[in-house]
């Protein structure tokens, strides 16, 4: 997040670790598999290699058709808003037109649709600046396991979990 900056520079390193692991390794299976990328955040703070990497792996997924995985990266929710408020004020729209319909399509990649589940890991019980506008209707999972502790047994619980759900948007 955009917000991890702040933490010790030995941390951000391991992050960015991190990262460079998950586009030299992984994201190659991905669009391997078909999958489409897409990263959303600021890339304005992000090393250039790692945004070389993103802008190579999304080029290469852009036709990927079996699913899209949206990643974050140096994202902010509010920022995110910010970001689109901007864009619609360069593009002079008249603000008595601007709907929650028309806002959207100016949020960081409009076609990714609003999630459907958040789930934090780490024990914590906040959205810490995730997702924002996206959420509004996301169903919620709190989890004490750390995001690198996490493995394909405990995906299957997070879906099931899911499918147990009664969602109604607020009605």
């Amino acid at each position: 997040s955009t917000e991890n900056w702040a933490r010790a520079e030995e941390e951000v390193r391991g992050i960015m670790k991190l990262i460079r692991r998950l586009f030299k390794v992984d994201i190659k299976q991905l669009v391997k598999d078909d999958f489409k990328l897409v990263v959303l955040g600021g890339r304005d703070r992000l090393p250039e290699d790692v945004v070389k990497m993103i802008d190579e792996a999304e080029e290469a997924s852009k036709n990927g058709s079996r699913a899209t995985l949206a990643m974050c990266f140096n994202y902010g929710g509010q920022q995110e808003i910010v970001r689109a408020a901007q864009r619609i004020a360069e593009e002079g729209i008249d603000p008595t037109t601007v709907t929650a319909e028309v806002f959207e399509q100016y949020l960081d990649h409009p076609d990714i649709p609003p999630c459907d589940i958040v789930v934090r890991t780490s024990g914590e019980q906040r959205l810490s600046n995730f997702m924002l506008w996206r959420s509004a209707y996301s169903e919620f999972l709190f989890l004490d396991k750390l995001w690198p502790e996490m493995q394909a047994g405990d995906v299957t619980a997070i879906v099931e979990e899911y499918n147990r759900r009664n969602r109604r948007f607020g009605g």
